[in-house]
C-alpha cells in the first residue's frame, strides 16, 4: 500500500481510499485491458493489505513477523544486499529520510501499471532495510567503505537518467527498473508471504543482485532452484495457489530469474488472471527474449507476438520522460 511501517491507522485509511480511486476502472484514458489489470491489483493486492493493516490485531501480528524475520537474518549472519540504489544507500549510510522517501515513492505507485510491481519491490526493500536497521543490523565495514566512494542518490538531488519510464504525473518509483521485478511483498502480499516465511528457514539472499560473485551466487541460485522445482511439482498437480506461493518466494530471492517470471505467468493464466499473466510473461521476455514458456503462452494473453509487443513498447518508451529518480529530484 505504499506505507511506512510507522504509519498510523488513520493514514492507512486515507492511503487506501487514494489507491482505490487511482485503480478505479472508470479512470479516464485506460484501455479495457489496463482497467482489468487495475481491478486485479485492487482486489488481489490492495484490498487484502488493507484488511490486515486496518485491524490492530492483524497489523500487530504482521509487524511482529517482520521483526522476527529481521532478527533471524541477523542471527545467521547473512549478508543482505538490496537491488535498488535507494535501499542500498539507506542500508549503507542511512542518508535518506525513510518516511519521506516512502511517501514520495507512494505518490506514483500505481499510476503506471506496467511499473507497479517494480514500484512495489522498491517499497518492500525500503521497509525491509528499515526493519533490519531498527533491529541493529549493520552491513560489513568493507561494504560501507565501498559505498562511501560511490555517488549517492538523494531525495533532493537533481534528476538522474530514468531507469524506468513513467508518466510525468504522481506515479510510483521506477527505481528498481534495472531488475524489473515481479510480485514482491507489499503490505498486501507481504502479509501472506511473511507469515509463510516465518515458519520456514530463511533463504540466503546474499548475492541476489550479484550473480557473478562466487559462493553467494551459488547459494542464491540453489535456493531459487529449490523453490522453482517445488513450484513445478505443484503445477503438475494443478495446485496453482501452492505453486504461486513458491514462485513468489523465489522472486523474493532473485528478481531477475526469467523462468520464474514465466512460470508465474503460466500460473496466473490458469487462474484466469490474464492481465497478471501478461505482465509476468512480459517480464520474463525482458529478462530473456528466448524464454520458451513465455514465448509459448504470451500470445494467449496479449493477442500479439511478444517481439512485436516489445517493439511497440520500446517505441513508446522513447517518447516518455522522467522516472522515479526524476520525480524524487523534482524533475
Amino acid at each position: 500500500m505504499g506505507l511506512p511501517l510507522t504509519a498510523e491507522t488513520s493514514i492507512v485509511r486515507k492511503r487506501y481510499l487514494m489507491i482505490a480511486k487511482c485503480l478505479h476502472p472508470d479512470v479516464h484514458g485506460r484501455s479495457s485491458e489496463e482497467k482489468q489489470v487495475a481491478t486485479l491489483y485492487l482486489s488481489k493486492l490492495v484490498n487484502p493489505a488493507y484488511d490486515v493493516l486496518s485491524q490492530e490485531r492483524e497489523r500487530t501480528e504482521y509487524s511482529a513477523i517482520l521483526k522476527l524475520l529481521g532478527k533471524r537474518l541477523m542471527k545467521r549472519n547473512q549478508k543482505f544486499s538490496p537491488h535498488s540504489e535507494l535501499a542500498k544507500q539507506y542500508l549503507m549510510t542511512q542518508a535518506i529520510d525513510y518516511e519521506q522517501t516512502i511517501k514520495e515513492v507512494a505518490k506514483v505507485q500505481y499510476q503506471d501499471l506496467d511499473q507497479a510491481l517494480e514500484n512495489i519491490c522498491l517499497l518492500s526493500e525500503l521497509n525491509l532495510v528499515h526493519i533490519l536497521l531498527q533491529e541493529g543490523y549493520r552491513p560489513p565495514a568493507s561494504e560501507i567503505s565501498k559505498k562511501s566512494d560511490d555517488t549517492l542518490i538523494r531525495v533532493n538531488t537533481a534528476p538522474t537518467p530514468p531507469l524506468a519510464n513513467s508518466p510525468q504525473a504522481p506515479t510510483d518509483n521506477g527505481a528498481t527498473a534495472n531488475r524489473k521485478t515481479d510480485n514482491l511483498n507489499t503490505a498486501a502480499r507481504g502479509s501472506y508471504q511473511m507469515r509463510s516465511e516465518s515458519q520456514v528457514p530463511l533463504r540466503d539472499t546474499n548475492g541476489a543482485s550479484k550473480k557473478s560473485q562466487g559462493a553467494g551466487s551459488s547459494s542464491t541460485s540453489g535456493s531459487v532452484d529449490k523453490y522453482i522445482s517445488q513450484a513445478e511439482s505443484y503445477i503438475s498437480q494443478q495446485l496453482w495457489a501452492s505453486a504461486l506461493k513458491e514462485l513468489r518466494a523465489a522472486i523474493q530471492i532473485d528478481c531477475n530469474h526469467s523462468k520464474c517470471h514465466a512460470l508465474l505467468g503460466y500460473v496466473y493464466l490458469n487462474q484466469k488472471l490474464a492481465g497478471m499473466a501478461k505482465i509476468s510473461f512480459q517480464q520474463a521476455l525482458k529478462l530473456n527474449p528466448e524464454e520458451p514458456l513465455a514465448l509459448k503462452y504470451f500470445s494467449q494473453v496479449s493477442g500479439t507476438s511478444p517481439i512485436k509487443d516489445e517493439q511497440n513498447k520500446s517505441k513508446n518508451d522513447k517518447d516518455k520522460k522522467g522516472g522515479f529518480f526524476g520525480w524524487l529530484g523534482g524533475g
